[in-house]
């Protein structure tokens, strides 16, 4: 089988054999009945957009929704787009990472981190009541350069904390 088409409903493409892409409804479905790819269009609105959906298989062979990546289109309120990426935990996607129309980046959720390096030596991240910078290698240095004036606070391992001052550089 090459190709199934059905008057008013779904087209199917096969490769020796085996389906590999289905129109849906709402969208197509790549690599068929055990689907590992859904990508789907969504409404024109403010609260609606397309969608990009991975599964994998659990050990019940059934298809899971694993990480999805929804973008939001704004429609007729005001053509703006936004970005959602989303990952499962426990078979729930959860919202991970979202870019705002505003630009901004969230991680919307207490106790993510934003990890940073090679090794991911430095995190950022809020607990719900504190906010923390962790540095796990080397100094940590925060500096701030304006109108000449160059400050630095350097937090030094074993406890040591420096407050440089310096002008004309």
């Amino acid at each position: 089988t090459m190709g199934f088409f059905s008057t008013n409903g779904s087209a199917k493409l096969y490769y020796d054999n085996v389906e590999k892409l289905e129109t849906t409804s709402d969208g197509i479905q790549i690599d068929g009945t055990a689907t590992n790819l859904t990508i789907r269009n969504g409404t024109v609105s403010a609260s609606a957009g397309g969608l990009i959906t991975f599964k994998n298989v659990d050990g019940n062979g059934v298809a899971r929704d694993v990480v999805r990546i929804k973008g939001f289109t704004g429609g007729s309120t005001g053509g703006y787009g936004e970005l959602t990426l989303q990952t499962a935990f426990a078979n729930t996607l959860n919202d991970c990472l979202i870019i705002k129309k505003d630009k901004h980046i969230e991680l919307p959720n207490d106790n993510q981190k934003l990890k940073i390096g090679a090794s991911q030596d430095l995190e950022l991240y809020h607990t719900g009541s504190n906010s923390f910078i962790d540095n796990n290698t080397g100094h940590l240095y925060l500096r701030n350069k304006t109108n000449n004036q160059k400050v630095i606070v350097q937090a030094g391992i074993g406890g040591n904390v420096e407050l440089n001052v310096n002008y004309g550089e």
